[in-house]
């Protein structure tokens, strides 16, 4: 593939890719073999689910936000990946169990459809990480549990069709605010 093609299709500068042409620059090789895929390759490798796409003018990467927000330490996309690896809850860092907490707080079913896509991790691996979480046991477990497809007959976590049974201590506080209202 010739240089313009590269900065076409692959996003990278030409003066770059001048810089390395030289044989003296670390990523020659790297040059040698980009002039030697041809378009078709490049195709393939841009159409898997893993490709993720360099932009310019736009880097930003949603999960990334959610979780490094409100922090003194920067996580890495590795870092929220090894957060879901298969060790159980108990055995996890605070650090892993932060990241944990954050995304089922925060995130929707399309940063999770995307962290499945991005880096893939296994869906029931997935699934006990969150059953073994405290997000299994708080307020925000409702969408987490139709995601997984997890039902439960016990007091605190059944619901039937659209309507939501309120766990016990939610609705003893909800009685005393309406008490104290008046």
């Amino acid at each position: 593939m010739k240089q313009i093609e590269i900065t076409k299709k692959l996003n990278i500068p030409s003066s770059t890719l001048k810089d390395w042409s030289n044989i003296n620059h670390p990523r020659h090789d790297l040059f040698q073999l980009l002039t030697k895929l041809s378009s078709d390759e490049i195709k393939d490798i841009q159409t898997r689910p893993d490709y993720i796409k360099k932009s310019r003018t736009h880097n930003y990467h949603r999960l990334l936000h959610i979780i490094n927000r409100n922090t003194n330490t920067n996580f890495t996309l590795n870092d929220i990946v090894h957060a879901f690896n298969a060790t159980a809850c108990t055995q996890k860092s605070d650090e892993e169990k932060l990241i944990i907490e954050r995304f089922f707080k925060e995130c929707d079913k399309d940063d999770y459809k995307k962290l499945i896509a991005i880096k893939g991790i296994e869906k029931d691996n997935l699934k006990s990480i969150y059953k073994d979480s405290i997000a299994a046991r708080s307020l925000y477990r409702g969408q987490w549990d139709k995601i997984f497809n997890i039902t439960s007959t016990n007091e605190e976590r059944s619901y039937t069709g659209d309507v939501i049974y309120i766990p016990k201590g939610i609705s003893i506080i909800e009685k005393l605010r309406a008490n104290n209202a008046h």
